[in-house]
This record gives C-alpha cells, sequence and structure tokens, in this order.
C-alpha cells in the first residue's frame, strides 16, 4: 500500500487517498495511532470531490472513538461528512460515513444517537452489499444499530448473519471484529445467559485478532473479557 501511495503521488494519481485509508486501518491494528491518524487524511484535497467523499474523515472519528481517545467526541461535534438520503441512491463516501458514524457512536456509548441511525442501516442492506470497502460489514453495521435501538431479535439476526458472511466469502479480517461487536450485543442485551453467551464469541474474536497480528483489537477486546 505504501509503494500504491508512492506511485500515485509521484503520477498525479487521484485516487491516492484510497491507500492512506487502508493503511490507516493497518496501523489501528498494530496500535500506533499516530500513523493512523497521519494517514486518515488527503493531503491533495481530492476526496470530497469524489464520490468518496467522506470516507476520510468519518473513518478518523471512527479510529478515535475505537481506540478511545479524548478527541472523538470533538470530531463528532464537527464532522463535515454527509450521510445517505433515504429514498433515493447514495454515494460510497456517504455509505462508508454511515458505517463509520454508527461504530464509532456504539463505541462511546452513545446509544441513542447510534439508534437514530437504524433506519438508514436498513436501506444499506437493500443495496444488497456485503461490505463498504475493506473495513465494514454492513450486516455488522445493522447490527449495532438495531442493539443500539434495543430491537435485540433484528441485531442477532444481522450479526449472526455477518459472522456466516466474514466466515464464507472470506473477510478474514472482518471474522473477529463481527464476533467481538456481536459479544457487544449480548452483553447488552443481558438476558438469562447472555453473559456466559457472550464470552465464547469474544475469546473467538481475540484468538482471530492475535492469529492475524491485529494486536492492537486483540488487547482491547482482552480487557473487555477480563472485565466480565
Amino acid at each position: 500500500m505504501r509503494e500504491a501511495w508512492e506511485f500515485g503521488k509521484a503520477h498525479g494519481v487521484a485516487w491516492s487517498f484510497v491507500s492512506w485509508l487502508m493503511l490507516a486501518e493497518y496501523a489501528y491494528n498494530r496500535g500506533d495511532m499516530a500513523a493512523a491518524e497521519r494517514y486518515c487524511s488527503d493531503p491533495s484535497g481530492t476526496e470530497p470531490k469524489t464520490y468518496m467523499a467522506g470516507s476520510v474523515d468519518s473513518t478518523r472519528f471512527s479510529l478515535f472513538a475505537r481506540s478511545g481517545d479524548d478527541r472523538a467526541a470533538e470530531a463528532w461535534a464537527n464532522r463535515s461528512w454527509k450521510l445517505p438520503i433515504a429514498g433515493q441512491v447514495n454515494s460510497l463516501g456517504s455509505w462508508s460515513a454511515l458505517g463509520n458514524s454508527v461504530i464509532g457512536l456504539a463505541s462511546l456509548g452513545r446509544k441513542e444517537e447510534a439508534a437514530s441511525l437504524w433506519p438508514l442501516t436498513k436501506e444499506l442492506l437493500l443495496t444488497g452489499a456485503w461490505l463498504i470497502r475493506s473495513a465494514l460489514l454492513c450486516r455488522t453495521v445493522a447490527g449495532i444499530a438495531a442493539a443500539s435501538a434495543g430491537d435485540w431479535a433484528a441485531s442477532e439476526e444481522h450479526h449472526r448473519t455477518a459472522i456466516y458472511q466474514a466466515d464464507t466469502a472470506p473477510y478474514k479480517n472482518l471474522q473477529p471484529v463481527a464476533r467481538e461487536w456481536y459479544a457487544a450485543m449480548l452483553l447488552d442485551r443481558n438476558s438469562p445467559g447472555d453473559a456466559d453467551k457472550g464470552r465464547a464469541p469474544l475469546q473467538d474474536a481475540i484468538t482471530k485478532y492475535e492469529s492475524l497480528g491485529m494486536t492492537y483489537p486483540a488487547k482491547l477486546a482482552s480487557k473487555k473479557l477480563s472485565a466480565l
């Protein structure tokens, strides 16, 4: 990806910011948040002019929120990205912004705001897409929003489907992510037996994170497991 960025920079390729977004995710997985933040930028100023508009800033917000960075709240308050509009065709950037917004808000514990995006996530699923770029499973996004809205049955269905899709596609880097958010839903629902039921997918997520070298999310998930 660094080579792709350098090639794009040398040859004036407008889409080089996409390489940086992917590098930001890699940096997050290693726990190099300084690099992740640096990569979550578009020095060319190209991204806002494209159908990917909103991807960069919303990804930065999501990374801040997932890592517990205090700047996440400020990033959300000062957000400039546009979310999809119900009932019409929308850009990839707006769908990406929706996914990052739901995940970021849920990570911050701002359930009411995440719940308000539940109707839009239903429209996301109607596109037929399984994932947005390489970082977001649509069903996981829907499952998080549904849980935030208290629609536990829908949430569990979406999370289980997300795990199935990640395993069968396969999207290996998203297999532990799907399991961690499913575990979060079970623990948040807290019906009889949910606490014990949630430990298995959370432990499975940690094992998969570690096997893929995703050391930072493995560390964060391990803290959650230890707190149970």
